[in-house]
């Protein structure tokens, strides 16, 4: 299945884009398949390819206003303060920058019945109201979508991914959309 975060970040991509956390999962690779100027924050890198950077979101070391687009896939529920990481990706975008954040939903009725996000790290779940309140002082959203589950977004493996996905498929077709398992999130910096 095509992650949907691809065909939203596509058309935000545009000069020089950090992608934080980018270690887990296939987001980074389909990010570079857009844009050649991509830069990678994780606090578990610990390699030394060109752009990439062992770092923590809520104390990064670029300078202001170094990135147009920052992506945030899957990374705000598990810090103690999203709202450092919030002020930190005002602070390193450019004026009129782009922040992409995807984050799972706190409301979706599968998430709750399945017990998809309850594990050890994450932190803090947000539903659409908590995720523009954390929003509001720095960025203007512009665009906000819930979208269902993808193969992309689980860390099972074997059979029990594929019966849970296919559980999962079949149930987003009759789930109200603001009830979806993930929401999407593009928002401009405000200056």
């Amino acid at each position: 299945m095509i992650d949907p975060r691809i065909s939203i970040i596509s058309k935000y991509v545009n000069g020089r884009v950090l992608d934080m956390g980018f270690c887990f999962g296939h987001l980074h690779e389909q990010i570079k398949k857009i844009t050649d100027d991509v830069w990678g924050i994780d606090i578990s890198y610990s390699g030394n390819e060109k752009n990439h950077i062992m770092g923590d979101v809520t104390d990064m070391k670029f300078e202001n206003a170094f990135f147009d687009v920052i992506v945030a896939g899957e990374i705000i529920e598990h810090l103690d303060s999203p709202e450092k990481m919030i002020s930190e990706c005002h602070r390193v975008l450019k004026s009129g920058g782009i922040l992409i954040l995807s984050t799972p939903n706190k409301k979706s009725l599968l998430n709750r019945i399945l017990k998809n996000y309850e594990h050890q790290w994450h932190k803090i779940l947000f539903d659409e109201k908590s995720i523009r309140d954390i929003l509001y002082n720095k960025f203007d959203v512009i665009s906000f979508s819930h979208f269902p589950f993808t193969s992309a977004s689980t860390s099972d493996y074997g059979m029990m991914r594929k019966v849970k996905t296919v559980f999962r498929l079949f149930l987003n077709i009759f789930t109200p959309n603001n009830f979806k398992e993930d929401m999407i999130i593009v928002a401009k910096k405000r200056l």
